[in-house]
């Protein structure tokens, strides 16, 4: 097997696998993310990466409007208000993702997995 060739099986990114195991190109990594992945998924990373830079002290080098995935970064803001807020690593994003939801008033896109506000 090529560099290029990724077994069907050993990616959960299926659809974005011909069946010859090649990588087809017609989604972006952005856009099978965000089809792969549920939002609440999505949230809840931004939200571990978020707090884990606020620990850290890093500032972001992005604006969150700006992040190809709003939700991911939605949750990245969170984890980091979170952290400030508790002090310390919250157990987990639950409370954040349920504000952001209602919020957000967010009904889901059957078609990509987003959010619709």
């Amino acid at each position: 097997m090529s560099p290029m060739t990724v077994p069907r099986e050993a990616t959960h990114f299926g659809p974005a696998y011909g069946a010859d195991g090649r990588r087809c190109l017609s989604m972006s990594a952005e856009e099978q993310v965000r089809t792969a992945f549920l939002p609440r998924v999505r949230f809840s990373w931004g939200f571990h990466d978020g707090v884990d830079a606020e620990e850290e002290g890093r500032r972001l080098e992005w604006q969150p409007r700006d992040h190809h995935d709003p939700i991911y970064a939605a949750g990245y803001s969170s984890g980091m208000s979170a952290y400030r807020r508790y002090g310390r690593c919250p157990e987990s994003s639950d409370e954040d993702w349920a504000i952001h939801a209602l919020t957000t008033d967010m009904v889901r896109d059957e078609s990509t997995g987003d959010a619709k506000p």
